[in-house]
């Protein structure tokens, strides 16, 4: 068993694609990823009937514009109906992983089982990996303390190689429903500007629930509070088809309230816990 992986990606970080914070978009991590994990499996000959359900990514440190890192890919777990990649991106000029990436890759009805021969091939790439032993779930039995935060389209240019919605378009919605969720609790534009305060995730993990959208798809996102610690803010945002409601992904964000001079997380004063307590997920 290895410790790097294959190598799956090697980019840059353009100006372009950091936030208002000054650091790399989450979204963008995610494209990047997409591209990854499609090398990963033409290099591992993953079947290609099996789809990606589940992405689990935990940013280490920031990167900022103008920094070069590459993507490292390899098997986590393996079993006969479904595997667990992991992705590791790194600072390519200080060696330094600063994100993870899990991935589960799902059999899909009806498929084969893996033969002993592919199992055995997928084995060689095996690399060693530290999973996380929690899961806060996705407050799925939740129903009250959930506003909307975003309301758009699909539109072509975020469209993958199969024809609909790719990864970063997800995520460019759950930034979106974020930034309005923040801008509820009292942490305006205005107020972060002046008190040069921001916002930091260093967790996402990203659900795939139905046939993803196509150009043209419209699309709304509700989003709520699972949790607010002294500095840390968890939410999670829920995207579905405006037609039909049906929820087509879940997002579970974990981030600090970040103080911008200081580059690290402080504690979010009392007066915004007030009003974010409207914004706290509940039961019905």
């Amino acid at each position: 068993m290895s410790t790097a992986g294959i190598e799956t990606h090697r980019s840059m970080v353009k100006a372009w694609e950091c936030d208002s914070f000054g650091h790399f978009t989450v979204a963008y991590y995610f494209d990047r990823i997409a591209d990854a994990s499609a090398s990963a499996r033409e290099m591992f000959a993953i079947p290609q009937s099996w789809q990606s359900t589940d992405y689990l990514a935990r940013f280490v440190s920031e990167l900022r514009a103008g920094e070069a890192f590459h993507i490292e890919s390899g098997v986590v777990a393996l079993t006969d109906a479904g595997l667990r990649l992991g992705h590791r991106l790194i600072n390519s000029a200080t060696g330094k992983a600063c994100t993870t990436i899990e991935e589960q890759v799902q059999a899909k009805a009806g498929s084969a089982a893996l033969s002993a021969a592919e199992r055995a091939a997928l084995e060689t790439h095996r690399i060693s990996w530290e999973s996380s032993k929690q899961d806060p779930g996705f407050a799925d039995d939740a129903a009250d303390g959930l506003i909307v935060t975003a309301r758009d389209r699909v539109r072509p240019a975020e469209l993958g190689w199969a024809g609909r919605l790719g990864l970063a378009g997800y995520v460019h919605r759950s930034s979106i429903g974020c930034i309005q969720l923040l801008t509820a609790m009292g942490l305006s534009p205005d107020y972060l500007r002046e008190f040069r305060r921001g916002f930091s995730t260093f967790e996402m993990t990203l659900r795939l629930e139905g046939p993803e959208p196509v150009a043209g798809d419209a699309l709304t996102v509700i989003s709520g509070l699972m949790q607010l610690g002294t500095s840390s803010v968890r939410m999670v945002h829920r995207v579905s088809d405006a037609g039909s409601g049906r929820r087509v992904a879940t997002l579970r964000q974990s981030g600090v309230y970040f103080d911008l001079e200081a580059r690290r997380s402080t504690a979010v004063p009392d007066d915004l816990r007030a009003k974010a307590a409207s914004l706290m997920l509940r039961q019905r």
